[in-house]
């Protein structure tokens, strides 16, 4: 069996879940720098959305995928 590459499953939590976060990245994916993945897929093409968010003093970046824009 193939293992899943870490683009492929940060890919599949988005399409699921609609946004990935750092942590959820590392706790529900094992991906570490989950930046990097985000970049590698950036660079295949992929668009994404980008809200810093803050809970408890913390500040995070949520990625989700970007909707196209219709014509118009």
């Amino acid at each position: 069996m193939r293992k899943q590459s870490q683009e492929a499953k940060v890919m599949n939590h988005l399409r699921t879940h609609g946004s990935i976060t750092s942590l959820e990245a590392l706790a529900k994916c094992g991906i570490i720098h989950l930046p990097r993945r985000i970049g590698n897929l950036k660079d295949d093409g992929v668009t994404f959305a980008e809200i810093w968010e803050t809970k408890n003093g913390k500040r995070y970046k949520r990625w989700s995928l970007q909707k196209d824009k219709p014509n118009g």
